[in-house]
C-alpha cells in the first residue's frame, strides 16, 4: 500500500507531514517528517551571507593564485643571481676515523691500554682541524664577495 500525506499544521515556517504505512501485520506506523518552507527574512539573509562568502572566498584563492605565481618567479630570479645549489656533503677523514675506531676496538678485544691509540688519535685530530682550517676560510671568501 501507498502512504498518503495530510497536513497537520499550516505554519509559515514548519509544516508536519503525518505519513501512514500499513505493516505486513494489518498495523499502521506514523512517521513525522518536520520541513522547512520558511522563506522568511532570516533565510534571503542566510542565503545573501552565503553567496557573499562564496564570492569572497573566490577573490581570495584569486589573489593567492597570483601571489604564488609572484613568490614563485622571485624564486626563479634569486636562483639565477645566484648559486644556491651546493654540492652534496663529502665524508672527510674517513680514513683516520676509521684506524681509530679500529684501534679501539683491538686494544678492548684484548683487554690492553687504548692510550696505545694516541698517534692515530692524533693523526685524525689533525684531519678534522685542517678540514675545520678550509671551512672558514671557504665561508669567509664567499662572505668578501
Amino acid at each position: 500500500m501507498g502512504g498518503s500525506s495530510s497536513r497537520i499544521d499550516d505554519s509559515p515556517k514548519v509544516e508536519i507531514l503525518k505519513e501512514e504505512s500499513a505493516s505486513s501485520m494489518d498495523s499502521a506506523s506514523t512517521d513525522i517528517v518536520i520541513q522547512s518552507t520558511s522563506t522568511t527574512g532570516e533565510d534571503k539573509i542566510s542565503t545573501m551571507r552565503r553567496e557573499m562568502l562564496e564570492a569572497r572566498e573566490s577573490e581570495l584563492r584569486q589573489i593567492e593564485a597570483s601571489q604564488i605565481e609572484e613568490v614563485q618567479r622571485q624564486v626563479h630570479e634569486l636562483e639565477a643571481a645566484y648559486d644556491f645549489v651546493r654540492p652534496p656533503p663529502v665524508p672527510r677523514c674517513v680514513d683516520e676515523e676509521h684506524a681509530v675506531v679500529q684501534c679501539y676496538q683491538k686494544q678492548l678485544e684484548n683487554g690492553q691500554d687504548v692510550l696505545k691509540c694516541a698517534h692515530l688519535v692524533s693523526i685524525y685530530s689533525e684531519c678534522a682541524q685542517k678540514v675545520a682550517a678550509e671551512l672558514a676560510a671557504a665561508v669567509s671568501e664567499a662572505s668578501k664577495e
